[in-house]
C-alpha cells in the first residue's frame, strides 16, 4: 500500500507541473499520463484510489483540452475512455466512467466546442445529475443537469439544414440492472448546450430513451446509416416468470432481450417508432451455428406453439449468432461499455 501511496504521489506532482506548464510536456506524453491514470480508475480495487486517480485524470484532461491546438491533436492511445468526434468538425464528446467495488457507476464527461466566432474551443464539464432527476426521459437538460453515460456512437441527420446530433450510450446501474440511452445533443453557437430532443415512441413524444435490463445480459443498440435506423431489442420479463408473478412487470432486474426488434427512424426532423422491425427481416443463416446450438434451439421450438415457431426460430438464430460474435456462451454476459450492439 505503501508504494502505491508513492507511486501516487509522484504521478499527482508530475501531472501538476505539466497542467501548470504548456510546454514541458507534449500532448503525447499527456495523454501516456491520461492512460495510466485511466487503468488505474477501471483497474483498482482501491475505492480511493480510484477517485484520488480520477480527480488528477480529470484536471489532467481539462488543462490539455484547454491548451492552444488541442481542439486537432489526435487520440490515439487512450482508448480506456470515448472519445467521440463530429463528422463537421464542430465538438468532441469525452466520456468515461468509474466502477466502483460495490457495482455502483459514477460517470464524467468533457464536451470540446468549436467557437466560430472567437476562433477557439470552449470546453463544458458534463456533471451527472441523474440520480437527482425525476422522469429523465421528459426533460432537457444542460451539461450541469447531464444524464452520465459512457457513449460509444455519434450519429448525425439532418433537420432543414442544420445537423442534429444523437449519441447512444451505456450506463452500467448496480449489481442488479444495466441501461442503454439514446440522447439527442444541440451544441449552439451561442454557448447553450442542451441535452434532449423530440423521439417519438407510441402515442407520446420524449426528450430520450432510457432502456434497463438485467446486468447480467447484453442488448443490441445500433445505428445503421445507409437506412437511418437505430435498431434495438425489445426487452420484456420471461413469459413464465410473468404468469407466475405478473408483479415483475417493471422490475428491470428480470428484463431482457424477448427476441424481438424495434427500431427508430429519422424522418421529419426527429426519430420515430417503428415497431417489430425484425419480422421483416429475411430468414437469417444457420451455417455458424454448432450441432448443439441446433439442438437447443429445436428444443426451444417445442415448447412454443406451431403458428409462433417461425417468428420465435428468426429471432433465437439471431441471437445466438450475436453472442459467438461478441465471443461469449456463457451464462451471463459482462457489462462491454465498447460494444455497441
Amino acid at each position: 500500500m505503501n508504494s502505491i501511496k508513492i507511486f501516487f504521489f509522484l504521478l499527482l506532482s508530475a501531472c501538476t507541473q505539466v497542467a501548470n506548464s504548456q510546454h514541458e510536456m507534449s500532448f503525447q506524453q499527456t495523454e501516456d499520463s491520461l492512460l495510466v491514470l485511466s487503468k488505474t480508475i477501471l483497474g483498482s480495487t482501491d475505492d480511493s484510489l480510484k477517485s484520488k486517480s480520477n480527480a488528477v485524470f480529470s484536471k489532467l484532461l481539462k488543462d490539455m483540452l484547454a491548451m492552444d491546438g488541442a481542439g486537432a491533436y489526435i487520440f490515439e492511445k487512450l482508448n480506456t475512455i470515448s472519445i467521440l468526434a463530429a463528422d463537421d468538425g464542430k465538438f468532441r464528446v469525452f466520456t468515461w466512467h468509474i466502477p466502483w467495488t460495490d457495482g455502483t457507476y459514477s460517470y464524467f464527461g468533457l464536451l470540446h466546442v468549436k467557437n466560430k466566432s472567437k476562433e477557439k474551443f470552449d470546453l463544458y464539464v458534463l456533471t451527472d445529475k441523474s440520480e437527482k432527476t425525476l422522469s429523465p426521459e421528459t426533460k432537457r437538460l444542460t451539461p450541469q443537469s447531464w444524464y452520465g453515460a459512457h457513449y460509444y456512437k455519434l450519429i448525425a441527420t439532418r433537420q432543414m439544414g442544420k445537423t442534429v446530433y444523437t449519441l447512444l450510450g451505456w450506463r452500467g446501474n448496480n449489481l442488479l440492472t444495466s441501461q442503454k440511452v439514446i440522447e439527442v445533443l444541440s451544441p449552439g453557437n451561442n454557448g447553450r448546450i442542451e441535452f434532449g430532443g423530440n423521439i417519438r415512441l407510441q402515442r407520446k413524444t420524449c426528450k430520450r430513451v432510457i432502456f434497463e435490463y438485467s446486468a447480467q445480459l447484453s442488448m443490441s443498440l445500433k445505428y445503421y446509416e445507409k437506412e437511418e435506423l437505430i435498431v434495438f431489442d425489445h426487452l420484456s420479463a420471461p413469459d413464465n416468470l410473468m404468469l407466475l408473478d405478473p408483479k415483475l412487470e417493471g422490475q428491470y432486474s428480470f428484463y431482457g432481450p424477448d427476441f424481438t426488434y424495434e427500431a427508430l427512424n429519422w424522418k421529419n426532423g426527429r426519430w420515430n417508432l417503428v415497431k417489430d422491425y425484425d419480422a421483416r427481416n429475411p430468414e437469417p443463416d444457420t451455417k455458424e451455428l454448432s450441432p448443439a446450438d441446433m439442438l437447443r434451439l429445436e428444443e426451444l421450438l417445442n415448447t412454443i406453439p406451431e403458428e409462433d415457431r417461425a417468428f420465435y426460430r428468426k429471432r433465437y438464430i439471431r441471437m445466438l449468432k450475436r453472442r459467438k460474435q461478441e465471443g461469449s456462451q456463457s451464462k451471463g454476459i459482462s457489462n462491454d461499455i465498447y460494444r455497441s450492439e
